[in-house]
């Protein structure tokens, strides 16, 4: 009986490692791997996918690799193909690439700590089919809006970049680009819409008709009204007080305040106490969206303590923006709205365009502007030829000049954001207005080139998808 009882016990002592053994690839019973799931595939493209994973225990040990797995055959290991996303616990994301085009994968998150490797569940996804050169490439049509088109080619840009790179698009699902649109030599050269959802709006087919929602590329329309100002005399220059504009608000200007400058306003270094970024908009603790709702909202930030020198910290405030456009609005003694309709929309033949307006009737200088794609370019293509826009000066040149060049920080200048890029041996100089949700107007002057692109990237990364286009097709493109 003893014996026939400890070969009972024996077989089932080794199932019960059989079965640790499968679950946490050949570890013993009393070892402790991290705990993991596989998150959905997303992304999916003919050669790549994006996936991640969620670790909820690291086992009582540290975690020391984590990543994804996969292979052509379920539930793939390391030993297969892999990638690595740092260490910890929490959620990962993973791109993977080089993949085979309508090819099957499976997918696993794995783990490692002291004990051993653990894995989430697998999943399966199958990589797009793609259909070579699916995109024909047209010249866009010229209208009554003063844009002269040309082709790719004939403005020396290599067409096969952007057929690859619309071909590419049409195969992603999510991509949530809404028009992109390129001119070179003075000349519009290309123009692509797709569809999707703006800020405010239903899901719609875009097209060159539709206005867009700019996000924060209101800014830098902001800065060239104020460049306008200067030029028309209505503003001193830059280094005059903003309390020279703002006597009926004069118990504020406390010490240190009263410091502030147009030139603080322009580059984001006003020093109020302001923070937009780390709290939903819909947070108390967040201050544009106190300042949007407010009564006063000139009251509201000029109420905000100072917290460092003006001058000296880069903070990002749209409120100081709004700030910057009643003071305008007091200089030239006219609504900005109408300021800029008769000072740079008509004179660029823009016809089609909204602002939103606050309490106490300050409009809406630092986002939401609304016009079209084509009219994007205009603006950028304004800049790019110093002021002038069919050989009328529209702002002055010393302006221009002085609105991309470094200021107290070494990427943004008056209300445009500045960098350079490796584009194969070359580095790329360039400087754009830029928006959430992925609105974008580049100017890139060694290339005699102005990019747009518009998005309804919302709720997930706007930039990536744009700056991926321009540095893996666009730029490239320009070069042989």
């Amino acid at each position: 009986m003893r014996n026939l009882f400890n070969l009972v016990f024996s077989v089932f002592v080794a199932v019960t490692v059989m079965l640790s053994c499968d679950n946490n690839e050949g570890l013993t019973s009393h070892e402790s791997v991290p705990v993991l799931t596989t998150t959905a595939a997303a992304e999916i493209t003919a050669t790549s996918v994006e996936t991640g994973g969620n670790i909820t225990s690291d086992g009582g040990a540290n975690i020391t690799e984590r990543g994804i797995c996969w292979s052509t055959n379920p539930n793939p290991t390391i030993e297969d193909n892999a990638t690595t996303e740092g260490t910890g616990i929490g959620s990962f994301t993973s791109i993977i690439t080089g993949l085979s085009a309508g090819t099957r994968y499976y997918v696993r998150a794995y783990a490692v700590n002291t004990s051993g490797v653990g894995y989430g569940n697998s999943i399966t996804f199958t990589t797009l089919t793609v259909t070579v050169n699916s995109y024909v490439y047209h010249i866009p049509e010229t209208t009554s809006d003063g844009w002269e088109t040309e082709s790719l080619g004939n403005t020396g840009l290599d067409e096969e970049f952007f057929i690859n790179m619309m071909n590419e698009l049409r195969g992603l699902t999510n991509h949530g680009i809404h028009s992109i649109l390129v001119a070179k030599n003075n000349k519009l050269v290309f123009e692509e819409y797709f569809s999707g959802k703006d800020l405010y709006t239903p899901y719609m087919a875009f097209n060159r008709e539709t206005t867009h929602c700019l996000c924060s590329i209101t800014k830098s329309f902001t800065s060239a009204l104020t460049g306008i100002a200067i030029d028309q005399g209505f503003i001193q220059g830059v280094d005059q007080k903003i309390s020279d504009y703002f006597i009926d608000y004069d118990s504020l200007f406390t010490e240190g305040k009263n410091q502030i400058s147009i030139y603080n306003l322009l580059t984001m270094t006003s020093g109020f106490d302001w923070e937009e970024n780390a709290y939903p908009f819909t947070d108390p603790r967040n201050d544009l969206g106190q300042f949007n709702q407010s009564p006063n909202p000139i009251q509201y930030i000029l109420s905000k303590n100072v917290g460092s020198e003006p001058g000296s910290t880069f903070n990002y405030n749209g409120g100081a923006v709004n700030l910057l456009g009643e003071l305008i609005h007091r200089a030239v003694s006219l609504d900005i709205k109408a300021f800029a309709r008769m000072n740079l929309f008509e004179p660029l033949g823009i016809t089609d365009y909204s602002w939103f307006t606050l309490a106490n009737h300050i409009t809406y200088v630092s986002g939401d502007l609304h016009i079209r794609p084509r009219d994007m370019l205009k603006f950028g293509q304004l800049f790019l030829d110093k002021g002038i826009w069919k050989d009328n000066q529209i702002i002055s040149e010393e302006w221009i000049r002085a609105s991309h060049q470094y200021h107290v920080s070494n990427f943004y200048g008056y209300l445009w954001w500045l960098n350079s890029y490796n584009v194969g041996t070359r580095r790329i100089s360039m400087y754009y207005a830029g928006g959430w949700g992925g609105q974008f107007i580049f100017i890139i002057e060694q290339l005699k080139m102005v990019v747009v692109f518009t998005g309804g990237n919302f709720n997930t990364d706007g930039d990536t998808p744009v700056f991926s286009r321009m540095l893996n097709y666009i730029l490239p493109s320009a070069f042989d």
